[in-house]
């Protein structure tokens, strides 16, 4: 079954490992933004809540949590089915 946004999703976690790769791990997050999207250093549970919460307010499903701070990229999905 294909995820809904795998194309897009796909396109922007491209995008990021390509800056990640030029830039590497641990720049301070302004670096990040500035290169690509807003980044945090580490992913904790806090950071899922938040985003699930934008994702309420604006009445979106998807969204994805990023960080820079290892030596590989993590990314992960965020979603939220019922925002009503």
């Amino acid at each position: 079954m294909a995820l809904e946004h795998e194309e897009l999703t796909g396109r922007i976690i491209g995008a990021a490992i390509t800056v990640h790769k030029e830039l590497g791990p641990g720049f301070i997050e302004s670096v990040y933004e500035n290169a690509l999207i807003k980044a945090q250093s580490m992913l904790s549970n806090i950071h899922f809540v938040i985003v699930r919460s934008y994702l309420r307010a604006v009445q979106r499903e998807h969204g994805l949590l990023l960080s820079f701070a290892k030596p590989t990229l993590e990314a992960k999905r965020v979603m939220v089915r019922d925002y009503t």
